[in-house]
C-alpha cells in the first residue's frame, strides 16, 4: 500500500471540505446579519413570503430543455449504478480487451427507457404539450455532442494512422444499436411516462 498517496488524498479531501464549509458559513453569517438588521412589520414580512413562494414554485422558462437535461442525468446515474453492479459481479474481464466499453454501450442502450420516461413525465407534469419534441430532444441531447467530439478525435487518429481509431464496422454497429435499441426504448419510455 502506498501510504503517501493515501494520506495525500485524505489531506486534500479534508482541505476541500474545510474550504466548502468556510464558504457556506460565510454566506450564512451574511444572511443572518441581513435578517437581523431588517426590522419589518408583520404585513411587509407576509408579502415578502408570498413573493418568495410565487418565485420558488414557478416553472422554468425553458421547460423542454430542463426536462431533457434532468432525464439525461437520471439515465446517466442509472447507467453508472448498473455498471457498478456489473463490476461488483466481475462482469468485466481484465484479460478481455473492450468488455468495459461494450458494457457501457449496452447499458446505455438499455437504460434509455428511463430517459424517455423521466423526461416526458416531468415535462407533462409541468404543463408541457409537445411531448414528442421533448422525447426527441432528450434522446439526442447526450449522444449527438458525444458523437461530434468522437468524430473529430477519431478523424485526427485516422489522419495519424493511429491504432486507437475505431474502424467503420464498429461505428456502424454502435449507430445501429442506438437506432434499433436505444431510440425505440426511449420512445417506449416516453409513451409509458
Amino acid at each position: 500500500v502506498q501510504w503517501f498517496s493515501v494520506i495525500n488524498s485524505f489531506i486534500l479531501i479534508l482541505l476541500l471540505v474545510a474550504l466548502v464549509a468556510y464558504i457556506l458559513l460565510r454566506i450564512l453569517r451574511k444572511d443572518y446579519e441581513r435578517i437581523g438588521d431588517m426590522e419589518r412589520s408583520q404585513d411587509e414580512l407576509e408579502t415578502r413570503w408570498k413573493a418568495l413562494h410565487a418565485y420558488v414554485f414557478r416553472f422554468p422558462p425553458f421547460l423542454m430543455v430542463f426536462s431533457a437535461v434532468l432525464g439525461t442525468g437520471v439515465q446517466l446515474l442509472c447507467l453508472c449504478a448498473a455498471l457498478f453492479v456489473l463490476g461488483l459481479f466481475n462482469a468485466f474481464s481484465i484479460s478481455s480487451r473492450g468488455t468495459l466499453y461494450t458494457g457501457i454501450i449496452v447499458c446505455y442502450a438499455l437504460t434509455t427507457w428511463i430517459l424517455g420516461y423521466y423526461s416526458t413525465n416531468l415535462y407533462l407534469s409541468m404543463g408541457g404539450k409537445k411531448w414528442v419534441h421533448n422525447c426527441l430532444l432528450s434522446t439526442m441531447l447526450f449522444p449527438v455532442p458525444v458523437f461530434v467530439i468522437w468524430f473529430i478525435l477519431n478523424s485526427v487518429a485516422v489522419s495519424y494512422d493511429s491504432t486507437s481509431a475505431l474502424p467503420f464496422g464498429v461505428v456502424a454497429t454502435i449507430f445501429f444499436a442506438w437506432i434499433l435499441v436505444a431510440f425505440p426504448l426511449s420512445v417506449f419510455g416516453a409513451i409509458y411516462g
